[in-house]
């Protein structure tokens, strides 16, 4: 995305998406989610200052909550980190998490990532049990493994406490991420913060396929092959 900064010299921005997938089930109740309501919106204001130092990146970032129901609460698009809205969250039912990964999955298609983009950063943030079967849940990580941006993405997860599915939450690692285990809520801040503007800065740096601008002119298939050539996997 151009950016004009005067005397007619524009910087072409490229962007970088990161999605937050956060766990509002009923188990997070209490200090929790009161650790969480306050750990987005400080990492948010961290990731401006990437911004601000790196005049050539966008950072976009987009919101999956996760209950009973999903729901993208950051719009279709996204909100650039300058004009980011948090709401907090409200705990309220059980926790499909398989749900969220298949949004996440729709999210990563070829078809709505930036063409020029750099590789996301996913951070899931969950206590618990996915609710949901295991079949699906299965199904979910294979599907994010199929889609060429969930390879290319720092999978990261966050878990809190110590009664949660560890085993399966590891699955949706990869190795551009990482497993944190927070033990007690008032470590859920500084976590946050730490590990999503480091993954940031890391996939920011990332090399792409031979021809950045291959993606705007090749179909979704070719353009996957291209992302499966790419010698970071």
């Amino acid at each position: 995305m151009p950016e004009n900064i005067g005397d007619n010299i524009n910087i072409v921005k490229r962007t970088i998406t990161v999605f937050f997938l956060l766990d509002k089930s009923a188990s997070m109740k209490g200090e929790r989610i009161a650790a969480l309501n306050a750990a987005i919106p400080v990492t948010v204001d961290a990731l401006k200052e990437i911004c601000e130092d790196n005049p050539n990146l966008r950072i976009v970032i987009k919101v999956i909550e996760f209950s009973n129901q999903v729901e993208l609460t950051s719009g279709a698009n996204g909100q650039d980190v300058d004009n980011f809205i948090w709401r907090d969250l409200v705990v309220d039912g059980y926790t499909a998490t398989a749900s969220a990964i298949n949004l996440l999955s729709d999210n990563l298609s070829l078809e709505i990532m930036p063409k020029r983009g750099y590789p996301p950063v996913c951070v899931l943030i969950s206590d618990g049990y996915c609710t949901e079967k295991e079949e699906l849940y299965n199904a979910a990580i294979d599907r994010l493994n199929n889609e060429p941006w969930g390879r290319k993405a720092a999978r990261i997860v966050i878990s809190i406490g110590d009664d949660l599915d560890e085993v399966a939450l590891r699955k949706f690692v990869n190795k551009n991420g990482e497993y944190i285990n927070c033990t007690d809520a008032s470590q859920i801040r500084d976590y946050v913060v730490t590990v999503t503007t480091n993954a940031t800065l890391s996939q920011s740096e990332s090399t792409m396929p031979k021809d950045e601008d291959s993606f705007d002119d090749v179909s979704g298939a070719e353009a996957a092959e291209e992302v499966d050539l790419d010698d970071t996997f």
